[in-house]
């Protein structure tokens, strides 16, 4: 993941040179957004590998469909509030 590599280069920034370089530190070191990265790459990280099999050419109806549905199961089994 890059966020470790972001928050690298943000750290080498001094938050008193301004107000937004201080509210993305604030930000990187959030609980929340810490956990809410984890729920997308545990739960949702699928999603540009069908959406690649469903851009390529001639992919059969069938095949597209059963991805959909595999990804519409997939997001509902999520748990917690999105």
């Amino acid at each position: 993941m890059h966020f470790d590599e972001i928050e690298d280069v943000v750290g080498k920034f001094d938050e008193d040179d301004a107000v937004s370089i201080k509210e993305c530190m604030q930000t990187i070191q959030s609980s929340s957004l810490h956990s809410g990265l984890a729920l997308i790459e545990s739960h949702i990280s699928f999603l540009p590998d069908y959406t690649t099999c469903l851009e390529e050419a001639g992919i059969p109806l069938l095949e597209g469909l059963s991805l959909l549905r595999n990804a519409q199961v997939k997001i509902e089994s999520i748990p917690g509030n999105l």
